[in-house]
């Protein structure tokens, strides 16, 4: 019995390696990253991107650690975001916020990293240049919520 069930683990995980994040049509894409860490099953969060322009991931399941996605250029993209973190493993409840909207060019070629700086109940949003260290978007303070279930309202 134990044998099928991480079976069945390990091919969820294979699933969830599978999915696609390049979404770019150009020659000169973008890269935008997650700063998401799964330290454990029950220990992980940090900032997930909801949409990036008209490219909507919704609340992905995959929890890969600092996930990457690849898209097109562009000027005043809103890369949507929102923080969610299992902290005190309380039982079907996670600490999220609701969604934040950062607006900022993409650059050709560039790599751009979400990064937050958190608190206990708060979370400020950047969208950092990786290749200059420099914010280009920013976003004000935002609640923490403790909230049932894995999806903002």
């Amino acid at each position: 019995m134990l044998k099928n069930l991480f079976i069945v683990i390990c091919f969820c995980f294979m699933i969830q390696g599978c999915a696609t994040s390049n979404f770019a049509k150009s020659s000169n894409p973008v890269r935008v990253q997650q700063e998401f860490i799964r330290t454990s099953p029950l220990n992980w969060g940090g900032t997930k991107i909801f949409r990036i322009g008209s490219i909507e991931f919704g609340y992905l399941p995959v929890y890969e650690n600092d996930q990457t996605f690849t898209v097109d250029p562009g000027e005043d993209v809103v890369v949507s975001v929102w923080y969610y973190a299992n902290r005190d493993r309380v039982d079907q409840m996670f600490y999220q916020t609701d969604l934040v909207d950062l607006r900022a060019t993409l650059r050709p070629n560039g790599n751009y990293q979400v990064q937050s700086d958190y608190k206990d109940t708060t979370v400020k949003f950047k969208l950092v240049d990786l290749d200059t260290g420099k914010p280009v978007a920013t976003s004000g303070e935002t609640e923490i919520i403790l909230r049932r279930g894995g999806t903002p309202q």
